[in-house]
Parts: C-alpha cells; structure tokens; sequence
C-alpha cells in the first residue's frame, strides 16, 4: 500500500508540472534549465543514495 501512495503522489507531481517543463524551454535558456532540473533531482536524490554509495568498493 505504501508503494501504491507513492506512485500516485509522484504521478500527481508529475502531472503538475508538465505543463511548466513543456514550456520552460521558451522563457529560459535550455541548458541553463536542464542544469537547474538535474541539480534539483541530484539533491533530493543523495540522501538515499548514499548508504549505496558508501558501501561500493574503491
């Protein structure tokens, strides 16, 4: 059920802003977009990633 909840919460996330990323590329640069973007998912996804990361070997 959690796995379900979270499902639904990313596909309501996504489809919010949809819209927006469709029509960001028009009002700002595009590759100063796409570096705002891939920041953003690089900071919400490191902390769990971390323990993962940690335990690679060199």
């Amino acid at each position: 059920m959690p796995a379900l909840l979270l499902l639904i919460a990313v596909t309501a996330v996504w489809g919010v802003t949809f819209v927006q990323v469709k029509d960001a590329p028009e009002l700002y640069p595009l590759f100063a977009f796409l570096a705002v973007r891939f920041a953003i998912a690089g900071v919400v996804l490191a902390p769990p990633a971390r323990s993962r990361v940690r335990s690679l070997g060199r």
